[in-house]
């Protein structure tokens, strides 16, 4: 393989990685980037937020820390996700909610 040859196709290779991250061409010109350091966007989602169970064994996670008022009842307002009851056995009604990080990952 000549010089040429082999620099043809190290730039061909450049190309289908940076297309692989989602990274256009034109930005790899204009800016200062070390190709072989970008990583790919990963596709593994995270949710980070407060678990509690309710007072009718519900069990969610909650983004905005849930408030208790004066009467005992939780303030559950924001956007939650209800979770498996089993995923949290040692959690009851009574306890604080406790912050969690769920990472969910594709098995692809």
């Amino acid at each position: 393989m000549t010089e040429k040859e082999f620099t043809q196709a190290l730039e061909k290779e450049k190309e289908e990685y940076l297309k692989f991250c989602g990274v256009p061409k034109e930005a790899f010109l204009r800016t200062p980037i070390d190709w072989r350091k970008h990583k790919p966007k990963s596709s593994e989602k995270v949710i980070e937020g407060w678990v509690l169970r309710d007072d009718n064994n519900r069990v969610g996670i909650y983004l905005n820390k849930p408030t208790c008022d004066e009467d005992g009842y939780w303030d559950l307002t924001g956007e939650s996700y209800e979770l498996s009851r089993k995923l949290f056995p040692d959690i009851t009604p009574e306890d604080e909610p406790k912050k969690y990080r769920i990472t969910i990952t594709p098995m692809e």
